[in-house]
């Protein structure tokens, strides 16, 4: 999508949560939300190591500071996101084509949401921001942001980088899949025949898949429902039946519980995948990989690395920064 639209959601959740005198979530960071059970949930990591007592104490802080919906799994802290918020994250993803980031900054107790589209879209997509940012809301909403973009990293790095952040807090890992002529035709029904860049939708756990796919020619291969964007010729949105990324996001999102900057490229010969992940979590995000590669489904997958290499020392002008920054 060639277009970004960041809305911040002022004072929606504690500056940070305390736990004797250990402060949670008070520096600037990335959240993930996704979908579980049919509810937009927000996901961060905590880095700290907490003893049992601290754990419960955590869970206690949070529901008293009116996070009601708040648990932790391992370093994993999630909540559910405000029913009206939720609704308009609903209405946004309807759009054919349109999507709102799984990845938001946090920044002193206010969330940053990106939503992707393009501009050929606009006016049905300001007519629904506009709609909401005027509505009644129980937090301060505000539009900072709503145009084109064609920056080499994904725009809400930039806001990271003015609050005074370094990328180097992030790592680019990429893998890939080498296809062959089962698991191309079989794996997303055929969705991988495509020649092109590729991302989810949305992160959920359902196994009704919804797929984003900007091609290299605008025909269209695989057996799936593909719906055309209007206006957008190579772009489509894919509706599918498939446990690819619903597994992924099971398997690797939830338990590693950091932001994953996700996008792929679709080739004749394979799937390169390229993540960004917090640089202090690599270890456990590769775990977690490992984990997903080794699922009986994908027993017949060739899956390697290519690079795990830090932010701060990518070429962004290479084919690597091209489409981690979509």
């Amino acid at each position: 999508m060639d277009s970004r639209a960041i809305i911040r959601l002022n004072s929606i959740f504690p500056k940070y949560l305390q736990v004797k005198d250990i402060r949670i979530g008070e520096a600037d960071g990335f959240s993930l939300i996704g979908k579980r059970n049919d509810r937009w949930n927000l996901y961060r990591r905590i880095s700290h190591d907490l003893s049992d007592s601290e754990r419960s104490a955590l869970v206690n802080y949070a529901i008293n500071h009116g996070l009601d919906s708040f648990a932790l799994q391992g370093k994993t802290m999630s909540v559910s996101l405000p029913a009206e918020l939720s609704v308009f994250l609903d209405n946004f993803n309807s759009i054919i084509g349109c999507r709102v980031s799984p990845v938001s900054l946090h920044s002193k107790g206010d969330i940053y949401l990106c939503l992707q589209f393009e501009m050929s879209q606009s006016t049905e997509v300001s007519r629904l921001i506009m709609g909401y940012i005027n509505s009644k809301h129980e937090f301060d909403v505000n539009l900072i942001f709503y145009g084109r973009y064609a920056g080499k990293v994904p725009y809400i790095f930039n806001l990271y980088q003015k609050l005074g952040n370094s990328l180097s807090n992030f790592t680019l890992v990429e893998s890939r899949w080498e296809f062959n002529e089962a698991t191309i035709e079989a794996e997303a029904e055929g969705l991988f025949l495509n020649r092109g860049t590729l991302m989810p939708k949305q992160f959920s756990d359902s196994a009704n898949e919804q797929i984003i796919m900007k091609l290299e020619t605008p025909e269209i291969s695989g057996g799936f429902h593909a719906i055309p964007v209007p206006g957008e010729p190579n772009l489509f949105e894919a509706h599918l039946k498939s446990s690819f990324f619903r597994d992924f996001y099971l398997n690797v999102i939830i338990e590693y519980s950091g932001p994953i900057f996700y996008t792929a490229k679709s080739d004749s010969s394979g799937l390169s995948s390229f993540y960004i992940v917090q640089t202090d979590a690599t270890d456990s995000f590769l775990q977690g990989l490992f984990k997903h590669w080794s699922l009986r489904e994908r027993h017949n997958h060739v899956n390697y690395l290519v690079q795990v290499r830090n932010m701060g020392k990518v070429e962004l002008d290479g084919p690597a920064g091209q489409i981690v920054a979509q």
